[in-house]
């Protein structure tokens, strides 16, 4: 779902393999990059981001882009020719709070 004003739009995003909050973090931190970002609210268990942002400056692409740069899958909303994109099968992925690929979110960088 997509709405917009004269200079903020709100998007929603699917997001996939965010497991524990030092995913939830990184997938803020990346957003955060994206120039134009306003705000997110990430919702792990509905696998769903919700990203306030200035549309005259950013594209929705751009903030997939960035997600998947962080090692998450992001599906963009339907729309005719809309891709669904997805990281490529490398590296290890987290697998939950415990799982040392996960650290601390205050210690992980994006």
């Amino acid at each position: 779902m997509t709405t917009h004003t004269a200079r903020h739009a709100t998007l929603t995003l699917e997001v996939k393999g965010m497991s524990c909050g030092s995913c939830e973090a990184r997938v803020n931190r990346a957003l955060a990059a994206v120039p134009g970002f306003h705000s997110a609210r990430i919702d792990r268990a509905a696998e769903r981001v919700h990203i306030g942002y200035d549309p005259t400056v950013a594209m929705q692409l751009e903030f997939a882009t960035a997600i998947i740069a962080a090692g998450y899958s992001a599906t963009l909303p339907p729309s005719p020719g809309a891709p669904s994109l997805t990281p490529p099968a490398v590296g290890p992925h987290c697998k939950g709070a415990d799982d040392p690929v996960c650290p601390d979110p205050e210690q992980v960088d994006a």
